[in-house]
């Protein structure tokens, strides 16, 4: 969904929505470290942790839209690829046996 979203709608405005739901439009900005300042009465050290935690995810979402290309048509992913990366996330759950794997994808 977020791939979709992504390249339908223009790059800034797709990044400016992401950082307003992470909230972190302020962390964004070039006086982010002035702004910060103004609130000395919350520890600097639990915003910080939380800004940089909030920021991590953030940025590992941006990978995931980017990274994540399993669809076949989609680049250059192929069917083989896509059964590779399910099986992958089927057995990264717990040791399944091929009878059960095999289940998942009779949908």
């Amino acid at each position: 969904m977020f791939q979709v979203c992504a390249a339908i709608t223009p790059p800034d405005t797709f990044i400016i929505r992401v950082l307003h739901r992470f909230g972190l439009r302020v962390w964004a900005e070039t006086n982010f470290e002035e702004i910060r300042s103004a609130f000395s009465n919350v520890a600097s050290d639990d915003l910080s942790k939380c800004t940089i935690t909030l920021a991590e995810e953030m940025l590992h979402l941006f990978i995931i839209i980017i990274g994540e290309r399993y669809m076949p048509g989609v680049g250059k992913s192929t069917m083989k690829a896509l059964l590779r990366r399910e099986v992958l996330h089927v057995l990264a759950t717990k040791p399944t046996p091929f009878s059960q794997v095999i289940l998942f994808f009779l949908f």
